[in-house]
């Protein structure tokens, strides 16, 4: 198994191998806010593979916090919107509560790898 973390050192570019990540392929957003905070927070980059070398640990708190106050309006958008349509199908639930937390998971998930 190839270890994708260390194709960096190798000179093959991360972004050659996946434009998308995770969230993207459930429907996620692309990022969580405006441009300058994505540069300075890699977490928050989601097109492609994570930047592992470029995470430090001063990112962590605001790429997780962002997140989930994002979800957490999104989610009170999606719940008055499904109480003014009365549709409760998987589609207007399930899926649209996966691209909700596709950016939470996405943070979480590159900080579980590296813990």
């Amino acid at each position: 198994m190839l270890c994708l973390t260390c194709l960096g050192t190798v000179g093959v570019t991360v972004s050659a191998l996946a434009r998308s990540s995770a969230a993207l392929l459930r429907g996620g957003r692309r990022s969580l806010g405006v441009k300058a905070l994505v540069t300075e927070n890699p977490l928050l980059l989601q097109e492609s593979l994570p930047l592992f070398s470029a995470i430090e640990a001063v990112h962590v708190k605001d790429a997780v916090s962002g997140a989930l106050s994002s979800m957490e309006s999104e989610f009170e958008s999606l719940e008055s919107r499904l109480q003014q349509s009365g549709d409760v199908s998987y589609s207007a639930v399930i899926e649209e509560l996966e691209k909700l937390e596709a950016p939470v998971e996405y943070s979480w998930g590159v900080v579980n790898h590296l813990m």
